[in-house]
């Protein structure tokens, strides 16, 4: 009986269908159930999840999203951070130079997965627990900054100069380190599995020569 509603549910859908973002928990000591629905508003969307997942009513504290409006909230969080970025960037800049009203960057435990920051200065910035992954900081001048326990999982490090910088604890699983200078980077503890890094590299972050 379920599934020929959903089939008739189906074909009511018309051209006006939209992606609906779902999510549910089961019951209190269940993981979050997530997923997306097509379905012409959210009342059949509701519907269409009950079925789907053979409930007799959604558990309390559903939400049921439109695609749409999801994607232009996260772009406008996306536009905020970056704009928070840049301030930071441009105090930093003038900090570095000793100019009026620089400050040191303070990225610390902040989200910017995927985030282009390719050949800034961030030189002695605060990037500590900053969730980076993915992160474009190819060419970046990272001279001393304060890396611990950042993500820097698939980061593109290329050609970025990292020496003296604490990348204790630091992600850097599948991560990018081709050309990148480590001379007395501290890498203790670091997560280094799959990253693409030079023995030569390496040899410099942890002061041994190669034989």
């Amino acid at each position: 009986m379920a599934t020929e509603e959903l089939r008739g549910d189906m074909e009511r859908t018309s051209d006006a269908a939209h992606v609906f973002v779902y999510q549910f928990r089961p019951s209190l000591s269940d993981a979050p159930e997530r997923g997306e629905i097509v379905a012409a508003n959210e009342d059949e969307a509701r519907r269409k999840l009950r079925i789907q997942c053979a409930l007799p009513r959604l558990p309390l504290g559903t939400r049921i999203i439109p695609k749409a409006d999801l994607e232009r909230r996260e772009a406008g969080v996306r536009s905020a951070k970056l704009r928070q970025v840049l301030r930071v960037l441009s105090a930093h800049h003038a900090w570095l130079h000793n100019a009026h009203g620089g400050e040191r960057a303070d990225l610390s435990g902040l989200s910017l997965s995927h985030v282009n920051l390719a050949g800034k200065a961030l030189n002695h910035a605060d990037m500590a627990e900053a969730m980076l992954a993915g992160a474009d900081l190819s060419g970046t001048c990272l001279i001393g900054a304060n890396l611990v326990r950042a993500d820097l999982s698939g980061a593109d490090l290329r050609k970025a100069d990292l020496r003296m910088a604490d990348l204790s604890e630091a992600d850097l699983r599948e991560a990018n380190l081709v050309g990148a200078k480590l001379d007395g980077a501290d890498l203790w503890r670091a997560n280094l599995r799959g990253c693409m890094i030079s023995p030569k590299a390496l040899h410099a972050a942890l002061a041994c020569k190669a034989r």
